[in-house]
């Protein structure tokens, strides 16, 4: 960069860090106070709650009036603790079902005798930036840092998740890329313990995960982890935990405790008078729980009259008014009827019994001995109880009349994310029940099981009964829409709108429920969009009037904005885009979570876009760059519709003479994203504009390119781990067996994949770069693990994919076999896919990658940069 433009440069980020203020206390803070001071991102206030914790209780501070923008606490507080930053807004609440999902809430760590200032955005409060003295503070905001954003991006999965309920593709793919960010969280809290592990910011990580390792190797870890710390209230209270939870394990005595229940009963658990006994831990709040409770009851009804008796304990939070509250309320909506008990401070049996993680399910013989304790799925229990009592359980859970609906939907959610031999096995069965019954509702049911089961014979079966069964039903209705909207080529508009039109005579819109309405929206919504496109205003604007649902609007005026800006007319474009903006600004800004997720909050990025551009062509510059740059910095420039946003922004700059303020537009988007030309290109030219020449860009450029790289790289080094990996013998699709072992001296590059998986297909076009990068270093090699694979003839599948996109991959199929005792994927403990792993010559693993990241030049970089620290060692 020439000297003058980095004078310009220099002179603009001066300017800007002299607009942001420090708040500094006046005097010394005492050794018993903890400051905490919580300040907005922007103007936006709201309630600030907090907790942390006291002598090993926690506290919940509120503050709900700032001073000077400012939210202080002063907390009590002796030495460190963990502190939970609560601030609700209509941003960060997702409606599900009849409950209400928050965003996750962020943590960063506290100590008396220092201060934390804190800043964040109150409608997103994952995003914060924070500022401490303290060292063991700054190391545990290195780790915090990296949880947040990993939540950041799980948040967005969760809102195209619920967003978009009834498109299984979309779902299934958020939930794959769900999956995928918590196991790369999870390992890099594992990573960061190991690297740290005398340290209170250890400690509180390992908190955080030590419930997966099983309650034994647990206790054995913590006893290695903070050791300088063992005093503390936090290390004390998990190792009275974790001791408590291996003294109740199987094979040991039930503690005795003595209750009162929810009907006054007296409840001691030495007084079994010969029966078995099954503790259910559990909590109103708790979803997995409340999703198990059909099967519970199955349960209970079968083996009670053989013996077999439930104790559900609930743990509830909040006062003992609330708890009460909650814990009775969800007892009656589940309709459960075995004992029931409510854990108090008084008789604490969660601490009794050493849980953390919910639902836990323990099985006592008759004698007090503990037979089973788990806190996953419910096979193995079923199947000792099936032992004991000699007797398989009870028929489906769908025909059990007690189960509520909305329980049935969570207990069949449950069991398809199981996925198991045996949950599959009741899928079936659960399928089969809801087709022999009399209902509509039903039926449609079992045709989303079977489909997503990917039992395509049988819901062909389901849908061929349900015409027959139902002519004037939801099916027939559907099926009908589909032959008028969902033909290609489009027939002439004037026949599609004729036959809508009879459909909506054949079927109208008040002979089905609410639910039902949604597919009446879409009509209306097809139509305004076909006659925007053959450019009918008079047909446009009838259907758009006739339009009413606010998501369905904002989407349909949307498109007829954006179609009529394609046609280059950009007056009457804005006359739609603007009112998109306003009730999209509306939909994302509610109060109303069911607004935040629906399709208008969810089109805001692109109506913005869209409507930025025509302000730019109706030679509005200021308007334009008010609305890109605020969307840009909300996004931090990263994610979809940026680099439009960014070219917008840096036009109307330009247009205003602000050359400088364009090219730094450009300059933090390039830091953060990969290159691509229409940016690249244009910094150029302002590079070039700016006292600079084509050489110097490409200077700038390198160094750019440099310093990303350097910083990935210094990040990866932080990540490298060290375990043996797993040997494996496996055939690949000429039929050869390829073992682990011959490829000793080599770095090996694995990629678990399937076909079914949407983000592992889309990072194939990565990959090959990245293969292509290392064709000629005979010490790199990249094996394919095919898994997970549960269609019949998905080789098939295989062998189309590689031939269309011409892929070299060397791929394996993950099967057992004699050569194998276990499937790889169980081998390196894969629970999400994609998944890779990258293992130096030695045969050790060093990288463990489990993300859904799927453009290329991301992956190319992060892989060779990973493969080149390897070699390097």
């Amino acid at each position: 960069m020439s000297v003058n433009l980095m004078k310009l440069v220099g002179i603009v980020l001066i300017g800007i860090g002299l607009q942001v203020q420090a708040y500094a206390a006046s005097q010394a803070i005492p050794a018993d106070t903890a400051i905490v001071r919580i300040k907005s991102k922007d103007t936006t206030n709201y309630p600030v709650r907090l907790m942390y914790s006291l002598n090993n209780e926690s506290k919940f501070v509120l503050n709900a009036k700032p001073i000077k923008g400012i939210y202080e606490f002063r907390l009590p507080l002796n030495g460190y603790s963990k502190a939970v930053l609560y601030i609700t807004s209509a941003s960060n609440i997702i409606k599900s079902g009849k409950s209400f999902v928050p965003q996750p809430a962020p943590q960063f760590l506290i100590k008396g005798g220092t201060d934390v200032t804190v800043t964040a955005d109150f409608n997103n409060p994952l995003d914060l930036s924070l500022k401490a003295s303290d060292a063991e503070i700054r190391l545990y905001e290195s780790y915090a840092v990296k949880e947040r954003q990993t939540h950041q991006q799980i948040w967005a999965r969760m809102k195209i998740k619920f967003a978009q309920p009834d498109q299984q593709e979309k779902q299934q793919q958020a939930e794959a890329e769900i999956a995928s960010l918590s196991a790369g969280l999870k390992a890099f809290k594992k990573q960061f313990t190991a690297q740290h592990r005398n340290t209170f910011s250890a400690l509180m990580v390992f908190e955080s995960y030590y419930t997966e390792l099983g309650n034994e190797q647990a206790f054995k870890q913590l006893k290695l982890t903070a050791t300088a710390f063992k005093d503390s209230p936090e290390w004390k209270t998990l190792y009275a935990k974790l001791y408590a939870a291996n003294a109740t394990a199987k094979g040991a005595v039930i503690p005795a405790f003595e209750v009162q229940d929810i009907n006054g009963q007296t409840f001691n658990s030495r007084k079994l008078e010969g029966k078995y006994l099954l503790i259910d831990f559990w909590g109103s709040w708790c979803q997995p729980c409340r999703a198990s409770h059909p099967e519970l009851k199955a349960i209970y009804e079968q083996y009670k009259p053989k013996g077999l008796e439930i104790l559900g304990i609930a743990f509830e939070s909040g006062t003992m008014e609330n708890q009460l509250k909650q814990w009775k309320k969800a007892i009656a909506e589940d309709q459960i009827n075995w004992v029931q008990v409510l854990n108090t401070t008084e008789n604490n049996l969660v601490k009794l019994f050493g849980v953390s993680s919910y639902p836990t399910k323990i099985l006592v013989d008759p004698k007090g001995n503990i037979l089973l304790r788990t806190s996953g799925h419910s096979d193995e229990l079923k199947k000792l109880l099936e032992t004991i009592f000699g007797s398989k359980t009870s028929g489906p859970v769908s025909l059990n009349k007690s189960v509520g609906r909305d329980s049935l939907l969570n207990y069949l959610n449950q069991k398809l994310t199981e996925n198991t031999t045996q949950s599959k096995a009741i899928l079936k069965e659960e399928a089969g029940a809801l087709v022999q019954s009399a209902t509509e509702e039903n039926l449609l049911l079992a045709l989303k099981l079977y489909k997503a089961m990917g039992s395509a014979d049988a819901a062909a079966a389901v849908e061929k009964g349900m015409l027959k069964k139902y002519p004037r039903g939801v099916m027939a209705r559907d099926l009908a829409y589909d032959k008028i909207f969902g033909i290609k080529p489009e027939p002439p508009l004037a026949a599609v709108e004729k036959s809508y039109l009879n459909w909506l005579k054949t079927y109208p819109a008040a002979a089905y429920g609410v639910k039902q309405q949604e597919r009446y929206n879409f009509a209306l919504l097809t139509l305004v969009q076909r006659f925007s496109k053959a450019g009918n205003k008079e047909k446009t604007e009838q259907y758009l009037e006739l339009l009413k649902d606010s998501n369905m609007k904002t989407v349909a005026l949307y498109n007829v904005g954006k179609d009529l800006l394609d046609r280059n007319e950009v007056p009457a474009a804005a006359q739609y885009l603007g009112p998109a903006l306003k009730l999209s600004k509306e939909a994302k800004m509610s109060a109303d979570p069911k607004m935040r997720k629906g399709f208008a909050a969810m089109y805001y990025s692109s109506i913005v876009e869209m409507y930025s551009s025509a302000m730019l062509l109706a030679g509005q510059a200021n308007e334009a760059i008010k609305l890109t740059a605020d969307l840009l910095e909300e996004y931090n420039y990263t994610g979809m519709n940026c680099q439009q946003l960014v070219l917008t922004l840096a036009k109307a700059r330009v247009g205003k003479g602000e050359k400088l303020y364009a090219f730094l537009a450009l300059d933090r988007y390039l830091r953060e994203n990969p290159q691509t030309p229409p940016v690249l290109e244009m910094a150029k030219d302002l590079y070039v504009m700016l006292n600079g020449s084509k050489a110097e860009f490409e200077e700038y450029l390198n160094s750019l390119l440099a310093g990303k790289q350097k910083q990935l790289t210094d990040h990866l080094k932080t990540t490298m781990i060290r375990e043996k990996a797993p040997l494996f013998s496996l055939y690949n699709r000429k039929g050869q067996l390829v073992n682990l072992a011959d490829y000793k001296g080599k770095v090996v590059v694995l990629d678990f994949w399937a076909t079914w998986c949407v983000p592992c297909v889309q990072s194939f076009p990565g990959m090959q770069a990245t293969i292509d990068q290392y064709k000629n270093n005979r010490d790199v090699e990249f094996l394919f693990i095919n898994t997970w694979e549960t269609k019949a003839g998905f080789e098939k599948n295989v062998d189309e994919l590689m031939d269309q996109h011409h892929y070299t991959f060397n791929v394996l199929y993950d099967r057992q076999a004699n050569d194998n005792k276990e499937l790889a994927v169980k081998q390196y403990g894969v629970k999400a896919i994609p998944a890779k792993f990258v293992i130096d010559k030695e045969g050790n693993i060093r990288f463990r990658v489990s993300n859904s990241r799927t453009d290329k030049a991301s992956i190319l970089s992060e892989l060779s940069a990973m493969i080149d620290i390897v070699l390097k060692q």
